[in-house]
């Protein structure tokens, strides 16, 4: 015979139940907060790796490709774009409103002076572009402070008081293709405009805090995207280790930089900063920017090879074709697949680097480099052709 259930059997039956469910969603709770914890560590992590504004620059994280996100780098590329300055794009005609009229008027005029490509610059470029770029002059008053040393040391004709105050920069800035008194000429070229340099400054002051407030919310998020992808392939690629391997050169830095910036579609891509840092366009094709990246890395690493041959007084337009063909050369043994169509003579440089690497087994980089600038040179001057 069935027992039958007592009516407390059956509310203990009952009380039982409700404490395993208030269990259960206890756990799920404490579940729930720990996911939420975790994920916006990740969010704060990854934020911290993008953003090098806030971040402590070379600290040792092991050599490390990394794509980070500047406001100021994106504003002054928002500035040339917009004025047209070297390139034309959507983001000229999007943006046209968001710059003073009569300064992008100013700015216009000043485009033979501010254009760069193809290893030339302008008079003004390296001032208005490279250089703030380099330091990353992340606010208002530090665009000011800078603009400031500037109108001084024009004034003086002296570079000293920049030098003392940006010191560190221009230190690791020896370490890239510059001329070694670089320093000491920094305003030669700017003496006789001091009135358009001020101006320049004015503009690029005056129009910061419209871009923070109204261009840079939207376009950072473009940005960001980007960089995240290109982050995650990077860590997979380890480029610098490649890279060193195979040259048996190595990297200066414990870290190199990849600044990203939206405005720069059509424009001159991969700017060189310094040794340590780079400037692309914020192309989301990721594939493409990890093997224009990796070509970089190499440029980079190998650049003593061009300073040498600098001092030996080879042609300029030389040396760097035969310098951007020698990491084509290298990049082409990660990436096969790789084309290359920069109009730097890669159709003669590449087969010279090839015949010369398959005849000599273990040939070190400044070697091929300066057997194939020899047999470079060698082959215009029997066929008679002009080297420019």
């Amino acid at each position: 015979m069935v027992k039958p259930i007592s009516f407390y059997s059956l509310i203990r039956k009952q009380e039982e139940s409700n404490i395993s469910i208030k269990k259960i969603i206890v756990l799920f709770g404490i579940t729930l907060s720990l996911v939420c914890f975790l994920v916006e560590c990740k969010k704060q992590e990854e934020a911290r790796i993008l953003d090098s504004d806030t971040e402590v620059p070379f600290q040792n994280q092991g050599k490390d490709v990394v794509c980070v996100v500047e406001r100021f780098a994106n504003y002054v590329f928002h500035l040339l774009a917009v004025a047209k300055i070297s390139y034309d794009s959507e983001y000229a005609d999007m943006y046209r409103d968001a710059i003073i009229h009569e300064d992008l008027e100013y700015l216009e005029k000043q485009r033979s002076r501010l254009q760069w490509g193809r290893g030339k610059v302008g008079d003004f470029t390296p001032m208005f572009m490279f250089i703030p770029v380099y330091i990353n002059l992340h606010s208002e008053d530090e665009l000011a402070e800078y603009f400031s040393f500037i109108d001084q040391g024009i004034e003086t004709q002296d570079s000293e008081a920049t030098l003392r105050h940006y010191g560190d920069y221009f230190e690791r800035l020896k370490l890239w293709i510059l001329p070694e008194d670089f320093e000491n000429d920094l305003y030669k070229p700017l003496i006789e405009h001091r009135e358009v340099i001020r101006q320049l400054g004015e503009i690029y002051k005056r129009n910061y805090p419209e871009y923070i407030k109204k261009v840079w919310p939207k376009e950072r998020r473009k940005v960001e995207g980007v960089a995240q992808k290109l982050n995650s392939r990077l860590k997979e690629e380890d480029l610098i280790t490649r890279w060193e391997k195979l040259t048996g050169m190595e990297f200066k830095f414990p870290r190199y930089e990849i600044v990203l910036v939206s405005a720069a579609k059509n424009g001159p891509s991969a700017n060189s900063l310094g040794y340590e840092r780079n400037l692309f366009y914020a192309d989301p094709r990721v594939e493409h920017m990890v093997k224009f990246i990796s070509h970089e890395v190499g440029t980079h690493i190998l650049c003593d090879l061009f300073k040498e041959a600098q001092s030996r007084g080879i042609d300029y337009m030389i040396i760097y074709k035969a310098y951007e063909c020698l990491s084509m050369f290298y990049n082409k043994m990660f990436y096969p697949e790789k084309e290359y169509n920069w109009s730097y003579d890669e159709g003669t440089f590449l087969p010279i680097y090839k015949q010369i690497y398959d005849e000599n087994l273990g040939i070190t980089a400044s070697e091929l480099f300066n057997w194939g600038l020899e047999m470079y040179l060698e082959e215009k001057e029997e066929s008679g052709t002009q080297i420019p």
